[in-house]
């Protein structure tokens, strides 16, 4: 029993020395396998992050590129304006009566004075006939009153009753061949008739509408010119006309206003150009081309011009240290396939592919092309 009792102690020494064996091993193994995780994961997400910055760094955008160099060209004023009719006339009948002939139709081309409709005028010719019969009358009453007041057989007022009955009568008879005039309704100028649609046996009321003429040769062209350009354009400048892609006409300033438009801060300018065969219409948009000064500029092509955040047309180029640029420019000249613009330096690098998707400030890849412009 002794035994057992020092037995005891001896037991609880011994697992107390193995529990503070084990802790002391096991406690240092999770330390050491905490501080290894710890350190794990720093160095795995440092590393794409590196990798993503330096990929973004080294990708650059590539645009294709020409240089340009400026030519001297012919500065050009661009308005846009339409065509308009030299003249214009809505006749309308002055008399009324039955239409005896009708001598021309629509889309005639006449001259002046051409007799364009007869009104039936026999009844006309009667009155006519009579007036002068009765003027006649009228003169042998006045002469006969005046020999008898010269012999103080007439008095002063039968004489002057006579005269005052023989001016009616001539007064009359003007009027009746007027209206004898009248019903021969002819052309006041030349040109085409636009619109007509009178027939032979047609009863015509005073007033009713007979026709339209329109005048087209010398054709006008109306445009407004910006008050800057005004000390550009004068009476006489010579002008082209451009209407459509495939007509073409020179012409020269006739008329320039001097008012201007308040709204617009525009002077109103007109042009004539040749039209003697009608082949250009009246209403049609037309571009006016006014040369100006030579300057220097860029042949490129529309498809590069682009418009900026303010508003403005613009070109983007690339810098010697391939930093993308944007240029405003302005367009002096334009044909079929080009257009030429100022406002570029004299030699410059264009993008000529690419320049949708960069913006000024911009590093790009450059990648030149074939031939310059």
């Amino acid at each position: 029993m002794t035994s057992k009792l020092k037995q005891g102690p001896i037991l609880a020494l011994g697992i107390a020395a193995i529990a503070i064996i084990w802790m002391f091993a096991g406690g240092h193994g999770i330390t050491h396998a905490q501080s290894s995780q710890d350190k794990e994961p720093q160095k795995v997400e440092k590393s794409p992050i590196n990798e993503s910055k330096k990929s973004v760094t080294s990708t650059l955008f590539k645009v294709q590129t020409k240089i340009s160099h400026a030519q001297m060209v012919q500065d050009t004023l661009q308005l846009s304006g339409q065509t308009e009719a030299n003249q214009t006339l809505s006749i309308t009948a002055q008399s009324a009566g039955r239409v005896t002939s009708v001598n021309a139709r629509q889309g005639d081309i006449i001259q002046s004075g051409t007799t364009l409709v007869t009104i039936d005028d026999r009844a006309l010719r009667s009155k006519i006939q009579y007036a002068k019969a009765f003027i006649k009358q009228n003169t042998l009453e006045l002469e006969g009153i005046r020999r008898l007041t010269s012999q103080k057989l007439s008095s002063d007022v039968s004489a002057a009753s006579a005269e005052a009955k023989l001016a009616d009568a001539k007064a009359n008879l003007t009027a009746l061949q007027v209206d004898l005039e009248n019903r021969h309704i002819t052309a006041p100028f030349s040109g085409s008739i636009n619109e007509m649609s009178i027939q032979t046996d047609q009863w015509l009321n005073a007033g009713e509408h007979v026709a339209d003429i329109i005048d087209l040769s010398p054709l006008k062209v109306t445009a407004n010119v910006p008050q800057i350009h005004l000390t550009d354009i004068g009476l006489d400048r010579a002008v082209t006309i451009e209407i459509n892609s495939d007509q073409r006409a020179l012409g020269n300033i006739s008329f320039i206003s001097k008012l201007a438009d308040t709204r617009t801060r525009t002077i109103p300018i007109e042009v004539e150009i040749p039209n003697s065969d009608g082949r250009i219409s009246a209403g049609l948009s037309a571009t006016l081309l006014i040369p100006l000064s030579e300057t220097l500029a860029h042949k490129l092509s529309p498809a590069l011009l682009s418009i900026n955040k303010d508003g403005q047309m613009s070109v983007k180029t690339v810098s010697e240290n391939n930093l993308v640029e944007s240029h405003e420019v302005i367009v002096v000249r334009s044909d079929r396939d080009h257009v030429y613009v100022k406002g570029l330096p004299n030699t410059v690098t264009l993008i000529t592919t690419g320049q949708g998707f960069v913006s000024a400030g911009d590093t790009v890849e450059t990648q030149p092309v074939e031939g310059n412009e």
